[in-house]
């Protein structure tokens, strides 16, 4: 039984929608990283894309055309732009946009030609293979030492999705079709792979965003190990003698306060004498300097 081209499309539409829906759930829930938002952006792309595309028919075939190119172009860039600011902090430049219109306007000049439908799906597969051999690029080259698995799988992933879209092509070229949907069968492959593609894009960058969440929490707590041993802090509870104020060490032994604080932080002492305990222990000097005070006021 042969596919119906039309029920593919919708599919992937329903998939892609859930995916909206679930990515939004958890950017709500959890703190994401640069790149996340273009990449719920890129499905809705694909959403609008696809429903130019499977209305075809409702839809001037001109109108479904432009539009279905241009979503299907800027679901290429998003998708790319996405991964590339994941990984690397640094977006796409925002001129490289211009080229989901101008796609899309080529497009439409050769609908306008008449039987133009094997250039378009030519020109289409070649877009939507650059922009996977792209994000398999951005994937492999920001692999981690050691085990790297889900950025592997969504790299081959990506790879494969590329090298289906070149064999389509070298397909259609031998024989081209005449209607998009009259159910070719690797316009359905295509369908079905791309669905499973999706899931794994979508679960991989879940687990990527988590796996580097925890790197930066991991991170954060050995900095903050790290200032708190370069600023010798103490912590928890010190047995102090209540009368001369010796600490009392893990060992047992007992060490005046001054030489324990040395000791265990970087502070040091320097020793004067409060008003208090000058006037109790030098009375005299203490007079002296009280009323050599009280007279600078009176000046």
């Amino acid at each position: 039984m042969t596919l119906d081209i039309r029920t593919l499309v919708i599919a992937n539409l329903l998939v892609d929608l859930v995916g909206i829906v679930m990515l939004r759930a958890y950017a709500s829930r959890r703190r994401t990283l640069p790149g996340f938002g273009r990449f719920i952006l890129s499905f809705a792309a694909s959403v609008l894309g696809a429903v130019s595309l499977g209305f075809r028919g409702p839809v001037p075939v001109l109108a479904s055309v432009l539009l279905a190119n241009f979503f299907q172009s800027s679901f290429v860039l998003l998708r790319v732009d996405a991964l590339l600011t994941f990984e690397t902090g640094r977006p796409l430049p925002a001129w490289v946009y211009g080229f989901a219109p101008a796609f899309a306007l080529l497009q439409l000049g050769l609908a306008l030609r008449g039987d133009s439908l094997p250039a378009r799906v030519l020109l289409a597969s070649v877009m939507g293979a650059t922009g996977a051999a792209a994000s398999a690029w951005i994937l492999l080259r920001s692999r981690r030492p050691g085990a790297d698995g889900v950025r592997l799988l969504m790299a081959w992933a990506n790879a494969a999705l590329g090298a289906f879209l070149v064999w389509r092509v070298g397909i259609w070229i031998v024989a081209p079709p005449r209607d998009l949907f009259a159910g070719d069968p690797a316009l359905v492959g295509f369908f079905l792979f791309f669905i499973v593609f999706e899931v794994t894009q979508s679960v991989g960058l879940v687990m990527l965003n988590a796996e580097r969440l925890e790197e930066s929490l991991a991170k954060s707590a050995t900095d903050l190990a790290a200032v708190r041993t370069d600023l010798g802090m103490l912590e928890g509870l010190l047995p102090i003698c209540a009368s001369c104020k010796s600490i009392r060490e893990p060992e047992g032994v007992w060490s005046p306060l001054e030489k324990y604080v040395h000791e265990h932080t970087e502070a040091r002492f320097s020793h004067g004498l409060c008003p208090q305990c000058m006037t109790r222990l030098y009375p005299d000097y203490a007079a002296s300097l009280s009323a050599g005070s009280g007279s600078d006021h009176a000046g």
